[in-house]
């Protein structure tokens, strides 16, 4: 009984049921979970573990030396029985969850809050009033698009699915808490296709878009630019395609790659504060100027809200500030007022804190600055508000103060190379792959191709399904063919195959691996065979069949008998018989 016990206290906590519902469209893995769901890591991986022990969840290994653990659900639902000894609980073995239990919402659709926002008459008046089905709110970091969007969302009159987009996102993902919100608000059909297995996105959109405009329900996708994969975008796209009458939002920091000029639409420009949202921004600070200072501030900084925030903890900091000339540059002249206020150290720290991509912990800060008191200094520049803190552990740079850190900081390619040093040796996926880039970064090519070479089967162990695919496509895109061995370009090559094939490119896969099979040296038998079992899957793909067949039975007179390549081979000839 003591073990019903603890299984019906796991299963009545709200966090481990979102935990178990967002595993039904995927596998997934403790930071994946812990991003998606606004959770802490450690506490994800805590929970998981005792869902593991009661049966609920089964966690694999994706490499031996890999700390990446990812989870699929175990069960398919509970059953309690009232017997002569007493309750008895018992957990049914999964093929795959009922789509009623996503009726359990693993999703939350509350709108995000929007603390301390100054009021924009004429912004929000744009994104309330009738328009178009298509919204995009379009500006720069910091000027407001989140709240306008709550704006827009507040004034809708039909449901509002507000999905916040991450470069770690999936299709599944997204799609399938598009469906869950469908199937609360009386749209079965979406997650119902879904969870019968059906993964053909057009598909799944044309389901979904009619179940979002039967509800006239309103989709606002939080930060776009962020997206990174293809198959999200034409998710996103899709969507501008099909909706019919459920209206669609963007707020993104750049227009739209894919607006189709038949599909109306009205784009709002977020700019700088009026010199009256000015004020009472600099109010909500403790700052409170006279009119002609308060318009040579606004003219100076065109009336940018971390601009104005900046100035303001200048102004608090320093006393009288003096004010830049009218040929100054607003955002250098403010950069240079904060960064007089600081101290060698505290700089020193600004500087290292830029070369990461974009979150960074105390002890990643501190490899690069060994004996440097990385707690005090954070606190510091917490307070002044140049670091933000991102969780329990986390921290970035604030975007603005990023770029100047990063385009003036001294020793670059030491502080990268230190940076790659603690990747490496954190021992999993996202880490191999910031050390190959910070590598890159740091001017080394040659390194850096050398950490590439040591692991080539990132493919393999899922880096798609772990959200890490785009940071790897990108790092390499950057590789410079004249300065890798000859055999690391056709890696290259071929790896970037690997992941056109994996993401749904079979045509540029193709052409990437004849590219790799044409450098090959002539003894290379291994890869060739290994080359020409991709070029005949990629092949298929692309339904030429006769073609893949005559590859693949090419491929096999270079594969040495017995060999994971022979084996390939011969498999997919079997299977084409």
């Amino acid at each position: 009984m003591e073990e019903s016990d603890d299984l019906l206290k796991v299963l009545a906590n709200e966090t481990n049921q979102r935990i178990l519902l967002a595993l039904v469209p995927e596998p997934s893995h403790s930071r994946l979970l812990a991003s998606s769901l606004g959770l802490n890591e450690t506490e994800v991986s805590r929970r998981l573990k005792k869902l593991e022990k009661l049966g609920l969840v089964v966690g694999k290994w994706a490499r031996a030396e890999a700390n990446v653990k990812r989870y699929h659900l175990a069960a398919e639902g509970i059953e309690l029985r009232f017997g002569p000894g007493g309750l008895e609980v018992h957990v049914r073995g999964r093929d795959a969850l009922a789509a009623g239990a996503a009726r359990k919402q693993v999703w939350h659709f509350e709108l995000p809050e929007t603390p301390n926002y100054v009021p924009r008459a004429h912004e929000e008046a744009a994104v309330v009033s009738p328009g178009p089905r298509v919204l995009v709110i379009l500006g720069v970091a910091g000027v407001g698009k989140t709240f306008l969007g709550v704006t827009a969302a507040r004034a809708h009159p039909g449901p509002v699915l507000w999905q916040t987009l991450r470069a770690t996102d999936t299709f599944g993902r997204v799609f399938h808490r598009a469906a869950a919100f469908a199937d609360q608000h009386g749209e079965p059909e979406p997650l119902r296709l879904w969870s019968e297995g059906q993964r053909d996105p057009d598909t799944l959109l044309a389901s979904l878009a009619a179940a979002l405009d039967r509800k006239r329900a309103m989709v606002v996708f939080d930060d776009y630019h962020t997206v990174k994969e293809d198959d999200v975008l034409a998710l996103v796209h899709g969507l501008l395609r099909d909706l019919k009458t459920a209206r669609l939002v963007l707020t993104t920091r750049e227009r739209p790659r894919y607006l189709p000029p038949q599909v109306p639409h009205q784009v709002v420009m977020v700019g700088g504060f009026t010199l009256d949202e000015a004020r009472a921004f600099l109010a909500t600070k403790g700052l409170t100027l006279d009119e002609p200072t308060l318009a040579t501030v606004h003219a100076r900084t065109h009336g940018h809200p971390i601009l104005l925030n900046l100035y303001a903890e200048t102004k608090l900091l320093r006393g009288e500030g003096a004010l830049p000339p009218a040929d100054a540059d607003a955002q250098a002249y403010l950069w240079d007022a904060f960064y007089a206020a600081l101290t060698e150290e505290e700089r020193r720290v600004i500087e290292a804190a830029s070369v990461w991509h974009s979150r960074f912990t105390r002890e990643g800060l501190q490899a690069l600055l060994p004996g440097e008191p990385i707690d005090l200094r954070l606190y510091t520049l917490e307070r002044r508000l140049l670091v933000q803190r991102r969780g329990e552990d986390a921290f970035a740079l604030h975007e603005l103060i990023k770029g100047f850190a990063y385009a003036t900081a001294r020793g670059k390619a030491k502080l990268h190379a230190a940076a790659a040093t603690h990747c490496q040796a954190l021992g999993t996926v996202q880490g191999h792959l910031e050390a190959i880039d910070h590598r890159l970064r740091a001017g080394d090519p040659q390194k850096a191709a050398a950490l590439l070479t040591r692991n080539l089967d990132l493919t393999e162990i899922e880096v798609v399904d772990l959200g890490y695919h785009a940071l790897y496509r990108d790092i390499l895109s950057r590789f410079p063919e004249k300065e890798v061995p000859a055999d690391v370009w056709t890696v290259i090559l071929d790896e970037r195959g690997d992941l056109a094939l994996t993401t749904g490119h079979p045509e540029e896969a193709l052409a990437l691996y004849e590219q790799a099979a044409a450098r090959l040296a002539p003894g290379d038998a291994d890869h060739r065979a290994d080359l020409a079992w991709k070029r005949a899957r990629a092949l298929a793909r692309l339904g030429k069949r006769k073609e893949a067949e005559a590859v693949a039975a090419e491929g096999l007179q270079f594969a040495k008998p017995g060999t994971q390549a022979a084996l390939r081979l011969q498999e997919f000839l079997q299977a084409t018989d």
